[in-house]
């Protein structure tokens, strides 16, 4: 994973791609969409985000099984797919995902030639910044406890407890960006599940702690089933090896999500602040 909070200059995000550009050219075609973006942070996945045409209609049954049969055989890319009133709304309140997205250097589908949608302002995006940066660090400084708390027992041996600590740690940390990126909690104290929903707003939280994404997804189960494991088998003992793991991922998991976290807010004031001219 490659993530540079200063590296922000505007690139066309479907330059030299011919896969990306036609699913984006298929689904224009089938499905009635104002707006497409695309979010090409991971080098792993590329996410487009499908704005609807306000003005035409298509059953949601229908538009997923569209979306699965453009998508099929492109397991790198993914789709996520909102109304137009939705985006309109987060863009006119501030959002720190969708403002810095929902822009037109970002934009490859427009259903007219002018851009209509909220454009971020140096105010607005302060605002936002600003209450985002509090919902991230009430969760992430609590998930840094928790991770300092599960080094110390590990030193003191007392394995299945700091394994216990280690998916807290986890689990908060996922929930530090979800909140302050998505807005909502998600019901859920699985990390499997948390990070397949933040995924769809923070591509590169997949591949942290391995590219492989089998890998990387049963090095977070395991973690998941010490927990688990840990409060309801009494005669339950973590591996000294199965410890050590969830210590590297946890703290991986941590810095991770520290520097994905300011390179959105570094994304979102350089939107703000820019010269950029939007068509």
């Amino acid at each position: 994973m490659q993530i540079n909070p200063y590296n922000l200059e505007i690139q066309n995000p479907l330059q030299n791609n011919k896969s990306i550009n036609a699913v984006v050219e298929f689904l224009k075609e089938v499905i009635p969409t104002a707006y497409i973006f695309c979010n090409c942070a991971s080098t792993l996945r590329t996410d487009l985000i499908m704005v609807m045409d306000q003005y035409k209609y298509k059953s949601f049954d229908q538009i997923i099984s569209l979306l699965d049969f453009t998508l099929l055989g492109h397991e790198n890319i993914n789709c996520t797919v909102y109304t137009y009133g939705t985006i309109h709304e987060f863009l006119s309140k501030g959002h720190l995902y969708f403002s810095a997205l929902c822009t037109p250097e970002n934009c490859v589908y427009k259903s007219t030639a002018n851009f209509t949608l909220p454009l971020p302002n140096p105010e607005k995006c302060i605002e936002i910044v600003d209450k985002a940066k509090s919902l991230f660090n009430q969760n992430i400084q609590k998930a840094i406890t928790f991770f300092s708390v599960a080094r110390q027992l590990a030193n003191e041996s007392e394995n299945t407890i700091s394994g216990f600590m280690l998916q807290q740690a986890c689990e908060l940390t996922y929930r530090s960006l979800l909140l302050s990126l998505r807005g909502k909690q998600v019901k859920s104290h699985d990390l499997v599940v948390l990070r397949k929903h933040l995924s769809h707003f923070v591509p590169t939280i997949i591949g942290i702690f391995n590219e492989n994404e089998e890998e990387e997804v049963a090095l977070l189960t395991s973690i998941q089933e010490a927990y688990i494991k840990s409060r309801y088998d009494q005669t339950y003992k973590i591996s000294l090896n199965e410890l050590e793991n969830s210590i590297i991922v946890a703290n991986k998991l941590i810095g991770s999500a520290q520097e994905i976290f300011n390179y959105h807010c570094q994304k979102i004031k350089f939107l703000a602040y820019s010269t950029i001219s939007y068509l």
